[in-house]
C-alpha cells in the first residue's frame, strides 16, 4: 500500500513539472570587449525560450557584472541582449548566435564572439580564471601589466601584505623591447637563464616598465592571476608566448585519481598514478623488459599544491619513439596543472621528455644496457614524440607536435599510431 502511494505521488509530481523546466549553464565568453581581457564568465538561465543571466569578470578582475538577456530564436540559435556600462566604458549591444559542438565543447559563435563550455560537466577553475592560450598554460608563463601607474611603493605595500604571496619564490626576466618578442622566444634551454625571487622584489624593480614576464610553478598559475589582481594593481593573464620546440605534451585524467578530500593534489596519488601507468607503458604488455629510476618528488608550497615527478628511464624505442629495434634512454617529468579547456571534473598532467640517447639493440640483448651505452643524441623531434606517446600511453594525450608544426619530420605512421587528441 504505501509503495502505492509512493507511486501515485510521484507520477503526480511528474505530471506536474513544467515540460521546459530551467536550466543555468555557465560559459566562457571571448571577444565581448568587457574587461581588459579577452575572456570573461557568462552565466545563463534558459526558461523557455527566454534566456537571463550575467557576465562577470574573470577571478581577482574587479570589473563590475554585466546583465544579459535574450531568447531562442530555434533549436540551435539564439539572441543575447547585453546592457551598457558606462563607468566601464561598455556599450551594450545585441547579438544572435548559433550553436555547434567541436571536440568536447559546445559554443554559441557570431562573427566576433564566442561563448563556450565543456559538452559534459561544469568549466574548470582554471577556465573561470585565465584566458586560453595554445602555450602559456604548458610553460607557467604569465604577463603582468602595471595598472594606474601605480609606484613602487604601493606594489610593494601590497604584495607583503599578503604572506603567501610574499614569501613565493617566481622565475622572472624583464624585456626593454617588447615588439621584439614572439610566442618562441622561450625554448626550455633558456629558462637556465632566467633569475629566480620573490614577486615583491622583481615586480618593485622596474616601475619605469608597465609589463612583467614571470614564470610560476605549473598548476599555480590560477593563484597567482587572482591574487595579483586582487590587489588591484595588476592585470594577469596567461603569457602569449612559451610554445619553443614542440618538447612539452599533457595528459587528462579524472581529478580523483590526483586529489585527495582536502583539495589537495596527493604525493600518493600523484606518484602511484605515474608508476603504475609508466610500468604498463614500458613493458609493451609484457613485451618488453625496461629500467625506471625511483621517482624524484618536488613538492610545490602554494594552492594548489602541485606535485612534480621525474624519472629517468630506458625502454625500447618501439614504445618512446615507434622505432624499431633501438633502447632510448631519457628524463620524463610530470607536473599537474588545471586545463582552461577541461571540466572541472577532469585535471592534466603535463610532461615533457630530455636527454634523450639511443643505441641500437642488440640482437638477444631482452634488457636495456647502462647509462654509458647510450652515446647517440636524439632530435628535440623524438623528444616530441615519445612526450606524446608517453602522454598517450597514461591519458587521453595532445598531439603537441602536429600542432605546433611538426608533420614534416614525424613520419604519418607515428601520428596515425598515436591517436591523440588536440584542444585547437
Amino acid at each position: 500500500m504505501q509503495l502505492m502511494k509512493a507511486i501515485v505521488i510521484i507520477s503526480m509530481a511528474l505530471l506536474s513539472a513544467p515540460a521546459n523546466a530551467s536550466e543555468t549553464h555557465t560559459y566562457v565568453i571571448e571577444n565581448s570587449d568587457y574587461s581588459h581581457y579577452r575572456s570573461a564568465v557568462l552565466k545563463l538561465t534558459f526558461d523557455g525560450d527566454a534566456i537571463a543571466g550575467d557576465m562577470t569578470a574573470l577571478k581577482g578582475d574587479d570589473s563590475p557584472p554585466i546583465r544579459v538577456s535574450g531568447q531562442k530564436t530555434g533549436a540551435n540559435a539564439m539572441t543575447l541582449k547585453f546592457d551598457s556600462n558606462k563607468g566601464i566604458g561598455f556599450k551594450g549591444r545585441t547579438l544572435s548566435f548559433s550553436r555547434a559542438i567541436e571536440y568536447d565543447r559546445l559554443h554559441w559563435r557570431e562573427a566576433v564572439v564566442d561563448i563556450w563550455r565543456p559538452r559534459y560537466g561544469e568549466l574548470s577553475e582554471a577556465a573561470k580564471t585565465l584566458t586560453y592560450q595554445p602555450c602559456g598554460d604548458m610553460y607557467g608563463s604569465l604577463n603582468v601589466e602595471r595598472r594606474h601607474a601605480a609606484s613602487g611603493k604601493k606594489i610593494r605595500d601590497a604584495l607583503l601584505a599578503d604572506q603567501e604571496l610574499s614569501g613565493s619564490v617566481i622565475e622572472y626576466e624583464s624585456l626593454e623591447n617588447l615588439p621584439e618578442r614572439g610566442p618562441e622566444s622561450f625554448p626550455e634551454e633558456h629558462r637556465k637563464e632566467l633569475k629566480s625571487g620573490r614577486p615583491v622584489d622583481y615586480l618593485t624593480g622596474k616601475v619605469d616598465h608597465d609589463i612583467w614576464y614571470i614564470f610560476v610553478p605549473t598548476g599555480t598559475e590560477a593563484y597567482y592571476a587572482t591574487k595579483l589582481r586582487a590587489t588591484g594593481l595588476f592585470y594577469v593573464d596567461f603569457d602569449i608566448g612559451g610554445c619553443a620546440g614542440a618538447d612539452r605534451s599533457y595528459f587528462t585524467v579524472g581529478r580523483e585519481k590526483l586529489f585527495d578530500s582536502s583539495g589537495r593534489v596527493s604525493e600518493q596519488k600523484m606518484v602511484s598514478f605515474i608508476n603504475t601507468g609508466l610500468d604498463k607503458l614500458l613493458s609493451g604488455g609484457g613485451k618488453y623488459k625496461y629500467w625506471k629510476s625511483k621517482p624524484q618528488i618536488t613538492k610545490v608550497k602554494i594552492p594548489p599544491y602541485p606535485v612534480d615527478v621525474s624519472y629517468e628511464i630506458r625502454a625500447a624505442s618501439e614504445i618512446t619513439r615507434g622505432t624499431i629495434g633501438q633502447w632510448d634512454q631519457l628524463r620524463v617529468s610530470f607536473e599537474p596543472f588545471d586545463n582552461v579547456t577541461r571540466n572541472f571534473g577532469e585535471y592534466s598532467i603535463l610532461l615533457w621528455a630530455e636527454r634523450m640517447k639511443s643505441v641500437r639493440r642488440s640482437a638477444g640483448s631482452d634488457s636495456p644496457p647502462d647509462e654509458t651505452y647510450f652515446k647517440k643524441d636524439q632530435e628535440y623531434y623524438d623528444e616530441a614524440i615519445a612526450a606524446t606517446s608517453i602522454a598517450n600511453g597514461l591519458g587521453e594525450g595532445d598531439c603537441v607536435f602536429a600542432r605546433i608544426g611538426f608533420e614534416d619530420v614525424v613520419p604519418k605512421k607515428v601520428v596515425d599510431r598515436l591517436k591523440c587528441s588536440s584542444d585547437e
